[in-house]
């Protein structure tokens, strides 16, 4: 499990990564430390006699750069940054907790200063914890406080919303997908080959099968029925149970007539899959979170938003309801694709579900399935997170590719 930082005041972010953690100022966070200056930067620190925390390829991690486990509450101080570079402190309480316990997914921390500080505030962070694939649960809310009501309205919400999943962070990359491909093809296998119709491109303009170049854009030029037998082969390279079978047995074969577009999905295996449709469009309007957001109006919850009453939940996009914004968040209207990940995320953390390539789902409609997300070649409107097309299994173009997805079974 590995980490990341968000640091958050109501509905308004403090996104950008630096030291521990680091985030952009807003109005909410300068009312509570007021100075002589504006703030332009807040941290949660820990001073140097206490325990540190480093980030190390934008993980956070433990000094000696194992990935982070927990985190120590005592001497924890939430530090503003003048553009004078003068810094005031704030002594955290946490309550009902000597160190935060992590989970995988999305963990929501309250944190409030003493109320007889001199500078009282109330505020939250959140810690996102991607699992061992860099997936993200987006079924997950996790408080720090465990007495919180939140939480338990939260743990409600879930029981409705069904069966939980993870979700890739970013787009698959062709440097994954050659990865596992080579691998699966590999003579050496034999009768455990794996066979595809199509090799996959590198992002729009690359050449089918080619050496990865290493653009980091994601891979095109796959059928529903490629990508399929795809996560059957990620699956069993990583010693995980292939999801999609055929006759019994493992799926190998993206030919049509070896039957992969009637595969049966083996709902006990713990390998990857394509999301639905309906699961990639909750993730993609923030998941759990955001839809608790919605519903309540009162949950801290990062959304780069002015209004604390503007929750993603209802975005038209993945990260902005605002087009003027969209090139922040996502690639279109556009002659190519880009690296993967290389714009801003929404609001739990999860890059380009809006735009640079459109993703298949396992969702079908009579003989067709699924496409969600829009493209870099789209226009604003394609790209809405409920904008959809079907096309049929064997459709493999320059502006589409897909995320993978996991069931997380309950032990």
């Amino acid at each position: 499990m590995v980490a990341r930082l968000i640091f958050m005041r109501c509905s308004s972010v403090l996104c950008a990564f630096c030291g521990i953690l680091v985030g952009c100022s807003n109005l909410a966070v300068r009312e509570i430390l007021k100075g002589r200056e504006e703030v332009v930067v807040v941290r949660l620190v820990s001073p140097p006699d206490k325990t540190e925390y480093l980030l190390h390829d934008e993980l956070l991690c433990n000094m000696d750069g194992t990935p982070l486990a927990n985190v120590l509450c005592d001497g924890l101080l939430v530090e503003a940054v003048y553009t004078d570079n003068s810094t005031r402190h704030v002594a955290p309480r946490i309550a009902h907790a000597a160190e935060l316990q992590l989970v995988p997914g999305i963990n929501v921390i309250p944190v409030q200063t003493d109320e007889n500080a001199e500078y009282e505030s109330d505020i939250t962070f959140a810690i996102f914890c991607y699992s061992e694939y860099d997936m993200l649960a987006p079924l997950s809310l996790h408080y720090g406080d465990a007495h919180d009501e939140r939480a338990a309205l939260a743990r409600a919400f879930q029981s409705v919303l069904g069966v939980s999943y993870e979700l890739a962070r970013t787009e698959t990359s062709y440097t994954q997908w050659k990865t596992v491909y080579d691998w699966a093809t590999s003579n050496e296998r034999g009768d455990a080959r794996y066979t595809f119709y199509n090799a996959g491109n590198e992002g729009s303009e690359g050449m089918s099968g080619a050496p990865d170049a290493g653009s980091g854009e994601p891979v095109t030029n796959v059928s529903l029925r490629d990508v399929r037998i795809w996560c059957n082969a990620k699956s069993e390279m990583l010693g995980l149970q292939p999801v999609y079978r055929v006759g019994g047995g493992v799926a190998r074969s993206a030919i049509a007539s070896s039957g992969i577009d009637n595969a049966t999905i083996d709902v006990s295996a713990n390998g990857f899959r394509l999301p639905t449709a309906t699961e990639w469009q909750y993730a993609a309007r923030g998941g759990l979170a955001a839809f608790y957001a919605d519903k309540t109006h009162d949950m801290p919850y990062s959304n780069f938003a002015a209004s604390t009453l503007d929750f993603p939940w209802k975005h038209k996009y993945a990260g902005t309801d605002d087009e003027g914004t969209l090139s922040e968040y996502a690639v279109y209207d556009s002659e190519c694709t880009a690296a993967c990940g290389m714009l801003l995320p929404n609001s739990i953390h999860l890059y380009d579900m809006t735009g640079n390539v459109a993703e298949w789902t396992d969702t079908r409609s009579v003989d067709k399935y699924r496409v969600c997300g829009g493209s870099y070649q789209d226009s604003a409107d394609d790209c809405k997170i409920d904008a959809e097309q079907n096309l049929p299994a064997a459709t493999a173009t320059s502006f589409i590719g897909f995320r993978v997805c996991r069931s997380i079974l309950v032990q």
